[in-house]
């Protein structure tokens, strides 16, 4: 028996399913010729902070229960790729003809692993005074692509705690972020689980999530 919530900023807890559903839009659009062409608010920004601190995002061939290929789709052999370290752009998507015309390695994503900081959910919640739990995202879409904004829907549950405690269940909320924004704004970090066979992701407790509207349901 979900009850309606005011909508507007507030801390966020998010479930690794969670995180995953919102980490695929980030590699879809976390290409060097879209950037390098203005298309994205990554412009200019290998090799710079543009993330928080306590993201780490890598692909990895040989990480225990991950799922890696042996090759790219491009024929080449799949490599040990950091993306983003401690906040810093370290790698962008490319494929074998725009990498030989910058002089690089092509790199594509063939799995997600996310560095976590082994604290709990209830810790999390100890941590702020009230926010939301949320279980999983979809209906994701981009309302801006060259600032990285997306909108999406809440879903599998929404818990509502506070002090500490959850205290109910609410229905789900439509939000409005930027996740590499959203990323500078982590308060903690769970410790890093399988998601699935190609995802290694934590829970992450994120403060001043955009939540823009409430649903009926």
């Amino acid at each position: 028996n979900p009850v309606s919530m005011e909508k507007g900023r507030m801390p966020v807890i998010l479930r690794p399913a969670a995180v995953l559903n919102w980490l695929h839009y980030l590699a879809w659009g976390f290409n060097l010729r879209s950037a390098d062409d203005g298309l994205t608010p990554f412009t200019g920004k290998l090799g710079k902070q543009v993330f928080g601190e306590k993201f780490n995002l890598y692909s990895r061939q040989n990480q225990a229960k991950i799922s890696a290929p042996s090759f790219f789709s491009n024929g080449l052999p799949v490599r040990d790729i950091d993306w983003i370290k401690n906040g810093v752009i370290q790698t962008m998507s490319s494929n074998r003809f725009y990498a030989n015309k910058k002089g690089i390695l092509p790199a594509q994503f063939y799995n997600f692993i996310v560095d976590g900081e082994n604290i709990s959910e209830k810790e999390m919640m100890k941590k702020v005074k009230r926010g939301v739990i949320v279980n999983s995202l979809w209906y994701i879409r981009s309302t801006d692509q060259k600032v990285g904004e997306q909108t999406g829907l809440t879903r599998d549950g929404v818990l509502y705690f506070e002090d500490g405690e959850i205290v109910k269940s609410v229905k789900n909320f439509r939000w409005n972020e930027i996740l590499h924004d959203a990323t500078k704004r982590i308060i903690a970090l769970g410790e890093s689980v399988h998601q699935s066979y190609y995802a290694k992701i934590p829970t992450m407790l994120i403060d001043d999530f955009n939540f823009v509207d409430v649903t009926t349901f």
